[in-house]
């Protein structure tokens, strides 16, 4: 009865040095994609920074934001949104927002 094969199989080092080129260059055009995309201008972004700077002008602050540029593969639209803290009570919060939207020519809808 013969015995498993228990060596382990021994990779060339013109094998090894094709697959890293391979990584590497996976890797490369990922992060490329990605830059790319980065690089490219938020449309949305920049039509909300009027509306941003009047809501901190009115004593909100900004706690964070998220968008895209809407090149991607996953997105074919850019978007971004922003979320606010005010001191103002629900119903001058909602006075504020739609002062500072009618100001830059938006109207907003419930």
């Amino acid at each position: 009865m013969k015995s498993p094969n228990t060596s382990t199989s021994k990779r060339s080092p013109a094998k090894l040095f094709f697959v890293g080129i391979i990584v590497i260059l996976i890797a490369l055009v990922v992060w490329g994609a990605y830059a790319s995309n980065k690089a490219k201008p938020n449309y949305a972004e920049e039509a909300a920074k009027p509306l941003e700077a009047a809501l901190v002008k009115a004593g909100a602050v900004k706690k964070c934001s998220a968008g895209d540029t809407g090149f991607g593969p996953d997105n074919k639209k850019p978007y971004y949104n922003a979320t606010f803290e005010t001191n103002l009570n629900k119903d001058d919060a909602i006075k504020l927002a739609e002062q500072v939207a009618g100001s830059e020519g938006y109207k907003l809808e419930s």
